[in-house]
């Protein structure tokens, strides 16, 4: 798992931009889709508010991982099993933002989890923690395309964001 991982991050810090538009709400979707799926497996609830028929330019695959990447950490690390996804157009750019409630939120630097194999379950717990390089895959996959990215800490919430221009 871990060199797949690591094949996925340089693969991401070395994509080209292909420009093709993506029809974002349906990728969300059909990922979100998966995991109520299985749901028995990883015991999440999603509260969605999805807009239909947003799309963005940039190359498939990055928009791909960077939406199974922000979903597989929060579905990991969810103090109560409760996600919030939404997807909305402002303006100029459409907006992308997953949280989830987080236990010892003040434990978490939210500038440092974006490089590769920080992790924020210092414990090393496998069933808690992963190869610290989801965040670093999507750092590297909107980066790359264009897109901002960040997140914040609000009231034991962590909230990451993706805006793609």
């Amino acid at each position: 798992q871990m060199i797949e991982r690591l094949l996925d991050l340089a693969k991401m810090e070395k994509m080209e931009t292909a420009g093709e538009t993506v029809d974002i709400s349906r990728c969300l979707a059909e990922q979100i889709e998966d995991y109520r799926f299985y749901g028995n497996e990883c015991q999440a609830y999603f509260e969605c508010d999805v807009k239909e028929g947003l799309t963005v330019v940039g190359n498939r695959e990055a928009v791909s991982k960077i939406i199974t990447n922000l979903l597989s950490n929060a579905v990991k690390y969810t103090a109560d099993k409760r996600i919030s996804v939404s997807l909305y157009k402002l303006d100029n750019h459409v907006e992308l933002r997953i949280e989830n409630r987080v236990n010892d939120a003040g434990m978490i630097d939210t500038g440092r989890i974006w490089e590769p194999f920080a992790v924020a379950e210092e414990s090393r717990n496998k069933d808690m923690s992963g190869t610290g390089l989801g965040l670093a895959i999507v750092k590297a996959a909107a980066l790359q395309n264009g897109y901002g990215y960040g997140c914040r800490l609000e009231g034991g919430r962590i909230i990451f964001y993706i805006i793609f221009r």
